[in-house]
């Protein structure tokens, strides 16, 4: 029987390449590209950056859902990724109703007051001292000097 000449490996009957040219054929990336690439990671970041739901992004970078998820599981970091830019909507609004409420704007406060307090500030638990009855909501405002 033949015996393989040194640091070689049999590849075929008969036919010999080296370890290190094996090794460097192992290494090549062998299939279809990545659709994730830095331009389909773009697409969905400005898509949830806009509040966007998992498939309405996927639907803009032209991707299935399931590329994404895949992607998800080999990038570990990703996932807080997304969820951060999922909620950059929800902290430009709150910045928005911030900055109204800074320069004196009382229906915006009144409004934000209703929701984060509302124990405290709700219009429709709040009752008057001589009917007994819900005030309305119109009442409430109609003495607004916006």
């Amino acid at each position: 029987m033949d015996m393989p000449p040194r640091n070689k490996i049999r590849v075929k009957k008969r036919r010999y390449v080296t370890k290190a040219s094996q090794k460097k054929r192992s290494q090549k990336k062998i299939g279809r590209p990545t659709v994730m690439t830095k331009t389909t990671l773009g697409k969905l970041e400005s898509a949830f950056m806009m509040g966007s739901s998992d498939r309405e992004a996927c639907l803009y970078a032209k991707i299935n859902p399931d590329t994404l998820y895949k992607y998800q599981k080999e990038n570990e970091g990703f996932s807080e990724q997304k969820e951060a830019w999922k909620s950059h909507p929800i902290l430009a609004a709150r910045k928005v109703v911030m900055d109204r409420i800074q320069r004196g704007h009382l229906s915006t406060a009144k409004w934000y007051l209703e929701r984060k307090a509302a124990s405290e500030f709700n219009v429709k638990a709040q009752t008057t001292s001589d009917t007994g009855g819900i005030r309305s909501v119109v009442d409430l405002y109609m003495n607004d000097d916006d």
